[in-house]
């Protein structure tokens, strides 16, 4: 029995998706596929980076510092904002990945 390579398959890796596999993706999928897991790989980075930086703000309110507490609320609520960013886009590379 043999692996088939990239090169080999003709049509994306996805289940059902008819698209020609991308020669520049080594993954075996097609350009639409491969933006929605680099966006879905995005969406989960930006949910790590909430998940560590929520409780570090609660821990530099007992600093006692007014600044480490502003850098802390303004690191959470860019990565937030960049959170939302990724997810709007994963939603719409899912969209034209349909």
């Amino acid at each position: 029995m043999t692996e088939t390579t990239t090169a080999e398959r003709e049509t994306c890796r996805v289940e059902g998706c008819p698209r020609p596999v991308s020669p520049e993706i080594r993954m075996g999928c097609c350009v639409e596929h491969e933006a929605v897991f680099d966006a879905a790989a995005s969406v989960e980075e930006w949910k790590l980076a909430l998940s560590i930086l929520r409780p570090m703000r609660e821990m530099s309110k007992h600093v006692g510092s007014p600044l480490v507490e502003e850098v802390m609320e303004k690191a959470l609520k860019g990565a937030a904002r960049e959170m939302a960013w990724c997810q709007e886009k994963l939603e719409q590379v899912e969209a034209e990945a349909l």
